[in-house]
């Protein structure tokens, strides 16, 4: 019960905000719903917003657990797997080898089991009219790589949605924002970012903040944002920028070392 009168809670914070003014996209946190999107319970209100959402929620099938993003507009417009998932918090490493290990562990610590997400596999960019979004489900905005794939598959917005509850009030919840806001400057994209209980902002594609909401405010929050379709030259040619750049700084220090090493004194009696 007390989960699906969390959904009641965003569906009635979405509805209140768009009674102030129209929107051109809605973004709920990770695992928003407990529930899946197709579900009607969630889908059917959801819909009724008129307006396209993006919204995590369990994904996969019957038997399947699946940290999920869905794309609404009319319809279920697409659904993103998470691709990378937390190491102890969503999957055991190496379970398959180490069952027997974990066994006991997990018993010494009073917890019955545990039960790994299964990893998604496939990228989707979420088409929501004129929007096509990539999506980063929390700890995959620490990776390059997922953004930049999005954006070569069409993606003219970035969306990050997190639940960073378990940071409690340190500074995990400040660096993973920070570390993700990079994101946009990579691609050359506005990067909006939903979190539960983290921090929840718009960034344009130069890293500067255009909105922060208060973390621990219970509300929905006003974001601008654009679309773009360039390709920045990282989009384009990936890490071979950086890398290049590892090996023209290394050649050039030891230029100067080897300059340096060949200066000789004079020494006059």
């Amino acid at each position: 019960r007390r989960t699906l009168e969390e959904l009641d809670l965003y569906l009635s914070l979405s509805s209140d905000a768009l009674k102030t003014g129209p929107a051109d996209l809605v973004v709920w946190p990770e695992t928003a719903s407990p529930l899946p999107a197709t579900d009607e319970r969630v889908l059917g209100p959801a819909l009724r917003l008129e307006v396209p959402m993006v919204l995590g929620a369990p994904g996969g099938t019957p038997g399947e657990q699946r940290n999920s993003a869905y794309g609404l507009d009319g319809r279920v417009a697409g659904r993103q797997d998470k691709r990378r998932l937390v190491p102890f918090g969503e999957q055991l490493p190496f379970e398959s080898l180490l069952r027997g290990l974990y066994g006991p562990v997990l018993s010494r610590l009073g917890l019955p089991g545990f039960t790994s997400v299964v990893p998604g596999s496939g990228l989707a960019v979420l088409p929501l009219r004129d929007l096509r979004a990539g999506i980063s489900i929390c700890y995959e905005s620490v990776f390059p790589a997922f953004s930049r794939q999005a954006v070569l598959s069409g993606a003219n917005l970035l969306v990050v949605i997190s639940n960073d509850a378990w940071f409690g009030p340190g500074l995990g919840a400040e660096q993973h924002f920070q570390m993700g806001r990079l994101r946009a400057i990579e691609t050359g994209r506005f990067l909006l970012r939903a979190g539960n209980d983290g921090i929840t902002a718009a960034v344009d594609p130069a890293g500067r903040i255009l909105m922060r909401a208060p973390r621990g405010d219970r509300a929905a929050f006003r974001a601008p944002f654009g679309q773009v379709d360039t390709l920045t030259p990282y989009v384009q040619y990936g890490d071979w920028i950086s890398r290049l750049s590892v090996i023209v700084l290394t050649g050039l220090l030891a230029l100067r070392w080897q300059a340096g090493g060949r200066r000789a004194t004079g020494v006059h009696p």
